[in-house]
């Protein structure tokens, strides 16, 4: 994957975590709590308006369809690239680039 990539990559998730995951916990305690207490629990709760507007609808949407969308939102978020997806990554062009 190249020198350092797992690096940019968990640097990456940590960024992408900051922005994307909520501090406020009442939600998902009162939740659990409505699981455990119900009478009838559902078999599934969707917390947030986040789940409910982003990622319940793009669960619906097909694999391939997924898969895209997934690789359009990393690129445009700046995620990084595995040396392999980079032209000429071969090891012997790399080291003529750096020399």
């Amino acid at each position: 994957y190249g020198h350092n990539y797992n690096e940019k990559v968990k640097a990456h998730a940590v960024d992408l975590k900051k922005k994307i995951v909520a501090l406020d916990t009442t939600w998902v305690i009162d939740s659990y709590y409505e699981a455990i207490v119900a009478k009838r629990p559902k078999l599934l709760y969707r917390v947030g308006w986040d789940m409910l507007l982003k990622f319940y609808p793009y669960s619906l949407l097909p694999l391939r369809v997924q898969v895209h969308v997934m690789k359009l939102l990393l690129r445009l978020s700046g995620a990084p690239l595995p040396a392999i997806v980079t032209k000429d990554a071969r090891q012997e062009n790399l080291k003529g680039k750096n020399s």
